[in-house]
């Protein structure tokens, strides 16, 4: 039996690392969906499978290089790496990557196998360029099922890919019958369910989106039918009006909430109920009277001067005059 290690192309959070898009689907989630029920398969065959799946990300590299991390430590036989393409909504066809273009038995039967379902044949092609197949330690090879943004999608089938890319790599025919699988409920991590918009992320493990959430404040996690199932405790709000999408922030102490709302000039503190707490209270100066007396108003005190800087920009604004006193 042999081992592999399969990587299902991009990260579905933390990163800019989020794949292509097109005909209503995202590349990270459909190469989830193959990934997965490859690796099921050749686990059902008898084979040692690693997973390099890497869900979120600090960048692009810093995804990369935790793949190649998880494959090194594997000693597995052969790497693969599963992505869609895409490119002008009518490019179309199927590719791998490998090693300066190395005619790899494997790859070459994967290839072939996705091609007779009606793809495109764009041949094996040169990938040293590309992080996770020069920097691999076993034989490596990049799979880019079909174009995202096509026609392609209207042939795409997830279970087939994945028995044309076991077939591939083992040789062996692919059971029809089913894997057996556990559903899985995705976890969506937003503002609110219904502002898809506000989405930063979805997982998998319920665990994950809890900890997700838990580093941005004031974000909820919802499961697949809408249901509001985890929110960090004491998140302070910095928002117009509760009822409205204006919030710029949130944060777990309301000191911090305070500061940030007193660069902001209308904007509030609510408390995770919804409580107003508190909003900057900007003070029309007066005018001059006729003695030439003057009277100080004071917005706001911070310890920090950059802050401080931007509050009398924001005063400015606002058409009022400010400067700055400096009290030791």
């Amino acid at each position: 039996m042999s081992k592999y290690v399969i990587n299902c192309g991009h990260c579905v959070s933390g990163s800019f690392d989020f794949g292509a898009s097109g005909n209503g689907y995202k590349e990270q989630d459909l190469t989830r969906v193959v990934g997965n029920l490859v690796m099921a398969k050749l686990k059902a065959q008898g084979h040692t499978v690693t997973n390099a799946t890497v869900d979120s990300a600090s960048s692009v590299i810093n995804a990369l290089s935790k793949i190649c991390a998880i494959e090194k430590s594997a000693n597995a036989d052969m790497f693969v790496s599963i992505h869609l393409n895409a490119f002008n909504k009518s490019a179309s066809g199927t590719e791998v990557f490998t090693y300066g273009a190395k005619e790899i038995p494997q790859a070459r039967n994967i290839l072939n196998n996705i091609v007779s379902m009606g793809f495109t044949n764009r041949g094996i092609k040169d990938g040293k360029g590309l992080y996770v197949v020069h920097n691999t330690k076993s034989t490596a090879m990049l799979v880019e099922l079909c174009f995202i943004d096509s026609n392609d999608m209207k042939m795409f089938n997830a279970e087939k890919m994945a028995n044309a890319i076991v077939l591939g790599l083992t040789g062996k025919a692919v059971s029809t019958k089913p894997v057996a699988t556990t559903p899985k409920t995705t976890f969506y991590v937003r503002l609110s369910f219904n502002n898809t918009k506000s989405e930063i992320g979805h997982f998998d493990d319920l665990y994950k989106a809890k900890e997700f959430a838990n580093n941005h404040i004031g974000y909820k996690v919802f499961d697949s039918k809408g249901k509001y199932v985890y929110e960090l405790a004491g998140a302070f709000r910095v928002m117009k009006d509760w009822n409205d999408d204006s919030m710029l922030a949130c944060f777990d102490n309301l000191y911090k909430a305070k500061d940030y709302a007193n660069l902001h000039v209308g904007y509030k503190v609510f408390d995770p109920t919804g409580k107003y707490v508190y909003e900057l209270a900007v003070i029309k100066p007066t005018p001059v009277v006729a003695d030439d007396t003057t009277y100080q108003v004071v917005s706001g005190s911070f310890s920090n001067r950059e802050n401080a800087d931007k509050q009398v920009e924001e005063l400015k604004k606002e058409g009022i005059d400010s400067f700055i006193s400096i009290k030791k």
